[in-house]
């Protein structure tokens, strides 16, 4: 996978970034603190959160089966590709 490095600006309590800092300096785990920051963001569960939060909030969410999106999905009279081709044409 071709990973793309991107800059961004977080706000950090003071006292917990030279936490941070001083950790990164005793365990050489991660050459950089932005290394460090990576491997945080990947332990988080994200789907364990969201259903968590879901559950914890009692929201009911049912989501429709692959089976039941494609029964209700709209069906095209003739070639899409005709279909498109019109609406290209039209001239407002």
């Amino acid at each position: 996978m071709n990973l793309v490095e991107v800059r961004t600006t977080v706000s950090i309590n003071k006292d917990k970034l030279e936490k941070a800092r001083r950790l990164l300096s005793t365990i050489m785990l991660w050459d950089s603190l932005s290394k460090m920051i990576e491997d945080a963001i990947d332990t988080f569960d994200i789907d364990s959160l969201l259903v968590g939060l879901i559950n914890d909030i009692g929201l009911k969410i049912e989501f429709p089966s692959n089976r039941e999106i494609i029964s209700r999905r709209p069906k095209v009279k003739g070639s899409s590709a005709d279909i498109v081709r019109e609406m290209r044409n039209v001239r407002i």
